[in-house]
């Protein structure tokens, strides 16, 4: 399978779990699947009871920054912060973004083969699927 993500090591010959190759495929695509959701997905976060407002999509990328007009122009280190913490908080929504959905791809196989292992599926530092 030629995908833009490549493939998921010890997941396309078989190996996976010690499940069938066919089953190794079949994990294959639901973990691909799996991260094209969680790159388009959008999360947010806030910090300051909403005064800075951050979004970002599943794979890490902050694509807004709202600040309300009510801020103190004048406290430039508070508002420093904030956006620091609002960031955070706009990590803490991905992390929980990707908990959930690689999620059910590691709970109890079904009759076809093995899930995945124990844990789910090789992640990155940034916590996102590994496919390398």
């Amino acid at each position: 399978m030629n995908d833009a993500f490549g493939a998921v090591p010890g997941f396309g010959d078989g190996s996976a779990a010690g499940g069938s190759p066919d089953r190794a495929q079949q994990i294959q695509e639901q973990l691909i699947e799996v991260q094209r959701q969680i790159a388009a997905a959008q999360v947010t976060g806030s910090a300051g009871g909403g005064v800075v407002t951050v979004a970002g999509n599943g794979i890490g990328e902050v694509t807004a920054v709202s600040i309300s007009p009510d801020v103190d122009r004048d406290d430039l280190p508070a508002l420093e912060g904030l956006v620091l913490d609002a960031l955070a908080d706009l990590a803490k929504s991905r992390e929980a973004l990707v908990a959930r959905m690689v999620q059910p791809l590691s709970e109890a196989p079904d009759e076809s083969g093995p899930g995945l292992p124990a844990g789910g599926p090789p992640l990155t530092a940034d916590g996102l699927i590994d496919l390398s």
